[in-house]
C-alpha cells in the first residue's frame, strides 16, 4: 500500500449542523487504513493513514460523468 504523498482537505467545521463537532472534507478518491484504534476514558481514537489506492477509481468516475453529460449537452 503506497500512502499519499499529498492530500486535499478542507476544515468545514464553521459550515457545520454540530457546532461542537470538528469536521473535515477530503478529496474524492482518499482511501483510509486504519493504523489503531484507541480508547481514553470516554474518546475513541482511531489513527488512520490516507493512501492514493482510490485515485484510479474516482479519476475513472469524473470521466464517466464527464462524457456523460457531454453527451446530453449534445441532445
Amino acid at each position: 500500500t503506497e500512502y499519499c504523498q499529498s492530500s486535499i482537505f478542507a476544515d468545514i467545521s464553521k459550515f457545520s449542523s454540530f457546532p461542537n463537532e470538528q469536521e473535515v472534507l477530503f478529496d474524492i478518491g482518499v482511501v483510509f487504513h486504519i493504523d489503531e484504534i484507541s480508547q481514553e476514558d470516554q474518546l475513541w481514537i482511531v489513527r488512520m493513514r490516507a493512501t492514493d489506492e482510490g485515485k484510479a477509481l474516482a479519476q475513472e468516475y469524473i470521466e464517466e460523468r464527464k462524457n456523460e453529460f457531454e453527451m446530453e449537452n449534445l441532445s
